[in-house]
Formats: structure tokens, sequence, C-alpha cells
């Protein structure tokens, strides 16, 4: 199996990931990453797979979706937490863009042939 295809494997293996990233991530509690989920379920415009959190803020998140951990086109929004609760920013919910992956760096994005 070539080095490519194990880490494709894992990627499946693994499913949709709930880890959070950034600056603030100590924020981010496991009962606010189930908010975060709630408000996605909710939502038939956003992609239920949860590819990435980014902690922005420590009451903020940038969160990307996708069909499946596999799927190259992702969808994206931000998320705050006002009174004890999480809401999608109005606004802010971006339609899908191609999601980059390369060898040896982080994710880039490029956007979608709109």
């Amino acid at each position: 199996m070539t080095r490519i295809s194990t880490v494709l494997l894992a990627l499946v293996l693994a499913g949709c990931t709930t880890d959070v990233f950034g600056p603030y991530k100590q924020s981010i509690s496991p009962a606010d990453i189930e908010h975060i989920k709630a408000l996605i379920a909710a939502r038939p415009d956003i992609h239920k797979c949860v590819l990435r959190i980014s902690a922005t803020r420590p009451d903020c998140v940038y969160v990307e979706t996708a069909p499946t951990v596999l799927d190259q086109w992702a969808t994206s929004f931000v998320a705050c937490k006002r009174e004890g609760k999480w809401h999608i920013k109005e606004g802010s919910v971006q339609e899908p863009k191609a999601i980059v992956f390369s060898y040896g760096g982080p994710p880039r994005e490029h956007r979608g042939p709109n």
C-alpha cells in the first residue's frame, strides 16, 4: 500500500473530526462542540461532516464542513457564543470551496468554479 493510500484509509477510518484548532482552542469545551454540531444538524444548507473547528476568539469559531471527510468541497461559517448559547453569525455561511491538501503543509483553500 502506498503512503498516500495509507493516509486516505486512515482519514476514512477516522471519520469526521471534532478537534479544535487555533489560539483559543482551550476555551472550546466538548459541550460547546456538541452545541455547534446541533447548529449544523438544524441547517439543511450546511454539510454535516465537520472537517475543522478553528477557535478565532474565546467565544467564536470558524467551522469547515463537507459531505464526507474525503470530499474536496467544503462549506464554512462563523459561530459565536452569546449569553451561553451558540449562534451562526448572520451572513457567514460560505458556498462550497475546494480544500487542497498538500503533503508536508497545512491545508489551503481555493474558491470553487463559480
